[in-house]
């Protein structure tokens, strides 16, 4: 017997036991990973939107109603006093309280009238 040519068999691990196919594999999860955190974050503004789109919706109808009922009122009840602070007489020691209290009047509706352009502000919602 005389030896004859060697032949050296490399046998290959099966490809789902390859560094490459790992590196996919890590891969990919951490893609997947990456895509599941971008639609948490893109439902959480959208939960965040909705909340401050119903706050902007609720501050704009209660500014509306109080211009439109509160303020109004407010208003032609002092047109109500400067038509009796008009009739009462020049002498008249009531005529400077009811000046003085019209004037005050004034200035709440001008501060009203700022509050009710403060909750039309959408900048100014809170959550």
């Amino acid at each position: 017997m005389f030896p004859g040519p060697e032949l050296f068999v490399v046998i290959l691990p099966p490809w789902w036991n390859t560094w490459w196919f790992r590196i996919v594999c890590a891969a990919l999860v951490l893609l997947i990973v990456w895509c599941l955190h971008r639609y948490q974050l893109r439902q959480v503004a959208q939960e965040y939107n909705a909340r401050l789109e119903e706050r902007v919706i609720e501050r704009t109808r209660i500014a509306r109603e109080l211009n439109d009922t509160l303020l109004q009122s407010i208003h032609g009840l002092m047109l109500h006093f400067h038509y009796a602070c008009e009739a009462l007489a020049e002498n008249d020691p009531a005529r400077p309280m009811l000046k003085e209290a019209l004037q005050r009047a004034d200035t709440l509706i001008v501060e009203g009238r700022d509050r009710v352009q403060s909750l039309l502000d959408p900048k100014s919602v809170d959550l």
